[in-house]
């Protein structure tokens, strides 16, 4: 039997009564210097299914009523509770700077879809006229490098939006997680950690940048617990 780790908060938040985890296991805490471990005995935590990851994250949404908790990866486990209360005393500093980091925030995120320019389109268009199946070595070559050139220049617009986005929201978030530019989709994701109490504020000034500086939506999700903005103990 192995302990599973589901997050971490600050002493004194118990799970509610009947809360399960994974597997339908009764969530329970370890407590030790300040915090407490939300966990579950379990005998069998290893596989990776979508049930166990729909759990996993019930259960940080639950702590997530209460508080806003350091949310552990899927699948940490440790030998015994002893091994568990060994790991947060080593790292006590470090889960005390991150919980005070995150308390009274969410993450809220901003999938940001990077159109080509005029200029770029109309390039696209042509080469997929001309040469969207190469004949030839040297056309190969051209269309490959047409596309990194694409490549570039799209990540140099998502630059840009990111830097906009962030003069309006600058004032509301504490911290910012941006993912690498997903090619060819052209879609860039920023995780924005957002004091509660500021999100009513945050959502219109995502709205503001939209109206200034796009022609499309964006995907705006949340508020979620901050898996972007967390550092779990180690196993």
């Amino acid at each position: 039997m192995t302990v599973y780790l589901y997050c971490l908060v600050a002493s004194g938040h118990e799970p509610a009564p009947g809360l399960t985890g994974l597997g339908g296991a009764p969530v329970r805490v370890v407590s030790a210097d300040g915090v407490d471990a939300w966990v579950s005995d379990l005998h069998d935590a290893g596989r990776a299914t979508v049930a166990h990851a729909r759990a996993h994250d019930a259960v940080v949404r639950a702590a997530m009523a209460q508080e806003t908790p350091l949310p552990a990866r899927f699948g940490q486990t440790f030998a015994d509770d002893g091994a568990l209360c060994r790991s947060l005393r080593e790292r006590g500093s470090v889960l005390a700077e991150r919980l005070a980091r995150v308390r009274g925030a969410a993450e809220m995120t901003v999938r940001l879809l990077v159109e080509p320019s005029s200029a770029e389109a109309l390039a696209s268009e042509q080469r997929s006229l001309s040469a969207a199946h190469p004949s030839t070595g040297r056309a190969y070559l051209a269309l490959a490098r047409a596309r990194q050139e694409a490549r570039a220049e799209a990540a140099r617009r998502a630059d840009f939006l990111q830097a906009r986005l962030w003069q309006c929201v600058a004032g509301v978030v504490r911290e910012e997680a941006r993912t690498p530019l997903v090619w060819p989709a052209r879609s860039v994701t920023l995780s924005h950690l957002v004091a509660r109490d500021a999100l009513a504020t945050y959502r219109l000034a995502v709205q503001r940048f939209v109206e200034r500086e796009l022609r499309q939506p964006v995907l705006l999700s949340g508020p979620w617990a901050p898996y972007s903005f967390t550092e779990q103990p180690r196993g």
